[in-house]
């Protein structure tokens, strides 16, 4: 993959992507002989079945007044597809065995600013230690031997759903940044050889929701600091549905339900349809947390967003992939380290290699 430099006579210069760095097994305990990420990585999410007892059909979200009355300058401008945003984060989160780790492009800045001594809000952003990563991979190992022999809980409600994505999903993620990023948990002392008490950054579960911000939280949140403020703890969300209140066609119609207008890609805010109630929500979600990025699913299909600009801003939404393709993890690892990683510093960049302006269309 290559990311988009200036434009220069003939076309668009191309900027290489860093190269993955080698994890470092000096005083691991078991010394060369660390778990592959490369398998781990690649692992599939097993596919949910549902209760026959379950939530209605027609369980659905509805916008609060929170949302509906945003400022006109804070709503959506426009809604966007932007064909790379999958790709680029594939690369982005690579998990290929050679741990998760860059090393700066020859003669130029690091594109993270965990690899150098800047900041990212006010706090060093440096890489976990050797031995940090070792037992990240450890704990990954544990995790894929339980995924791989265990059965899906049956699926009932949308919290039984949360649970299966924590279990499947979340989880994981969380072993991959422990391997990325040294642990910012500044609450109390966390021994080296310490796995319960939390790292951050890491998911976690979105707090009990308040009646007047109901609708506008997600149900899960990537935090980076367990005391520090929404606007900079607070870096991407995940919501989850039930795909038999949000079926795959609902889905797959968010482009082509009058969500927004074909020629502009300009939101519909007052639309009632489906389809405009879960944008809405989302971008509620995005408002309320300060975040940037985003995933949701209904257990089937996800797809991954990118709120782009300040006023009048844009939010650039994926393709759908399968809950159960093999890239769902590269795909949420590249969403969580592009979210950690941004800063005033490193947003130009970040943006020209994962979410290139040229690239997003209005192709309904």
């Amino acid at each position: 993959m290559t990311a988009d430099g200036p434009q220069v006579p003939g076309g668009w210069h191309p900027l290489p992507l860093p190269t993955p760095r080698p994890i470092n097994t000096v005083n691991h305990p078991g010394g060369n002989n660390i778990p592959n990420a490369t398998l781990i990585g690649q692992t599939r999410c097993k596919e949910l079945k549902a209760a026959f007892l379950r939530t209605n059909d027609d369980t659905i979200t509805h916008p609060t007044p929170f949302i509906d009355e945003l400022p006109i300058n804070s709503r959506i401008a426009r809604l966007r597809r932007h064909p790379d945003l999958c790709p680029n984060l594939f690369v982005y989160g690579d998990l290929n065995g050679q741990g998760v780790l860059w090393q700066p492009i020859h003669n130029e800045p690091p594109l993270m600013p965990r690899c150098t001594s800047a900041t990212v809000n006010n706090s060093q952003a440096t890489a976990a230690t050797a031995r940090e990563q070792a037992m990240a991979l450890d704990c990954l190992a544990n995790w894929y031997i339980n995924h791989i022999t265990r059965m899906p809980n049956v699926m009932t409600c949308s919290k039984s759903l949360e649970d299966e994505i924590l279990i499947q999903l979340i989880e994981p993620l969380n072993h991959h940044l422990a391997s990325r990023y040294a642990n910012k948990n500044t609450i109390v002392d966390v021994p080296a050889n310490n796995t319960d008490t939390p790292r951050y950054p890491l998911w976690i579960r979105s707090p009990p929701r308040r009646a007047a911000h109901h609708g506008g939280y997600p149900d899960f949140l990537l935090v980076t600091h367990p005391t520090a403020p929404a606007g900079q703890s607070h870096k991407a969300i995940i919501h989850v549905k039930t795909w038999w209140s949000y079926p795959n066609a609902t889905f797959r119609s968010i482009f082509h339900a009058h969500t927004a207008y074909a020629t502009t890609g300009a939101f519909n805010w007052v639309g009632n349809a489906v389809q405009h109630q879960l944008i809405k929500q989302l971008w509620g979600s995005l408002v309320s947390q300060r975040c940037q990025w985003g995933m949701c699913t209904n257990g089937k299909l996800l797809f991954v967003f990118r709120r782009v600009g300040n006023a009048n801003p844009d939010l650039y939404v994926s393709q759908m992939m399968t809950f159960e393709d093999h890239r769902v993890q590269s795909l949420m690892a590249g969403l969580s380290f592009a979210a950690i990683d941004e800063n005033n510093n490193t947003i130009n960049r970040l943006s020209r290699y994962l979410w290139p302006a040229h690239r997003v269309n209005n192709n309904w």
